[in-house]
């Protein structure tokens, strides 16, 4: 006896799986709809971003730098890490709403017991009419895309859920740690930026600016400042930046002012210094610093070293910006570790990869049952 599956459909064998197809195709389609939803939700939190005193001239005065316009969190960390924890909560999600449906009746039972919990309360997140699977599968949906990020008690649990995952893939940390990175490592200035410094500062023959053995902190520091923001500007004119510039539009210009506001004094420092250098300085002199460390005792210098420490604060926290938006501007448009780090040398700075380490589960384990127990 030979049996043979057929090669066509009958009527009933249709309409059943017409019917199946009817009835369950609101769970997949479900699932789509909350991938993209917890994708979009788990980058809905900003931070305010600042790296605190990072040098010690910053510390006399306690101040640091900070950005005015809050980063989401898709800025602050590589996006390898964004998208791993993005993954789980929307994975969360998906299995909170099979649970929805499957276990609707006993859910609805289970708050029907909960202390503080009224009918009116239970009605809203579990309504008795909901009993279809259509019904249920949709009223899961705004459970979990409306109630759970505005009714009192789920918008805490989903605000601690992503504070939790955040902290786990190093958001927003992760962006401070490169700026720091960036902060101390060296940064290449070619040639061309002193020439083209000296012309902006209308000081084509700058003393100050003449030697690299001896330029000083500050004077590499302006510099600095100076190379990083052709690159930074550079780049703001490439399409694949554009949303960055549009989100971070106001500390853009603020960088800019403050650029501008610099301009003058330091001009104005760098032209007493050179009448200085003139008068006083002797051929043997190794860098600017050295030569007034060892000529404190002079009225002039002592007043100019003054000057020369508070311009020192100013451009410190000036670099410490630059290099935070720099470091939010790599992980905003690369995917990535690779290309971050190719972008990051390109820039100027000498870098090499950097990747955090995974997050010890172990320890994530007993630190919540050490807590709970």
């Amino acid at each position: 006896m030979s049996s043979t599956l057929p090669l066509y459909l009958t009527a009933d064998m249709a309409a059943t799986y017409w019917n199946i197809v009817e009835t369950y195709w609101i769970i997949p389609a479900g699932m789509i709809a909350l991938y993209f939803y917890g994708m979009f939700h788990f980058n809905s939190l900003t931070y305010i971003l600042d790296l605190g005193s990072l040098s010690g001239s910053s510390e006399i005065q306690g101040v640091g730098a900070r950005l005015i316009t809050p980063a989401p969190p898709i800025y602050t960390a590589s996006r390898t890490h964004f998208n791993r924890y993005a993954r789980r909560y929307v994975l969360i999600l998906e299995a909170a709403f099979i649970v929805i449906i499957s276990f609707y009746s006993i859910l609805s039972g289970v708050l029907s017991d909960t202390k503080g919990m009224t009918r009116l309360d239970i009605n809203l997140i579990f309504p008795s009419e909901a009993q279809t699977l259509q019904h249920r599968a949709l009223w899961a949906l705004f459970t979990l895309t409306g109630l759970l990020s505005s009714f009192p008690g789920f918008k805490e649990l989903d605000n601690w859920l992503l504070g939790t995952l955040h902290k786990a893939a190093f958001i927003p940390d992760e962006v401070r740690v490169l700026a720091r990175t960036l902060y101390d490592a060296p940064l290449s200035v070619p040639p061309s930026s002193v020439v083209a410094l000296r012309e902006k500062l209308d000081m084509p023959n700058s003393r100050s600016f003449s030697d690299e053995s001896q330029i000083g902190r500050l004077e590499r520091r302006v510099l600095e400042i100076f190379s990083l923001r052709n690159q930074l500007q550079s780049r703001m004119e490439g399409g694949r930046y554009t949303s960055f510039k549009i989100r971070l539009d106001r500390d853009l210009q603020e960088i800019a002012r403050q650029n501008e506001g610099l301009k003058a004094e330091i001009k104005a420092y760098i032209r007493d210094q050179d009448k200085l250098l003139e008068q006083i300085a002797s051929p043997s002199r190794t860098n600017v610093d050295t030569f007034i460390s060892n000529n404190l005792g002079n009225l002039d210098v002592a007043e100019l070293y003054e000057q020369r420490k508070l311009l020192e604060l100013k451009c410190d926290v000036l670099y410490q910006t630059m290099c935070l938006l720099t470091a939010l501007c790599v992980f905003a448009t690369e995917t990535d570790p690779d290309s971050a780090c190719i972008s990051i040398n390109n820039i100027g700075f000498a870098v090499s990869q950097t990747i955090l380490p995974p997050l010890d589960w172990d320890c994530v384990a007993k630190a919540i049952f050490q807590h709970f127990y």
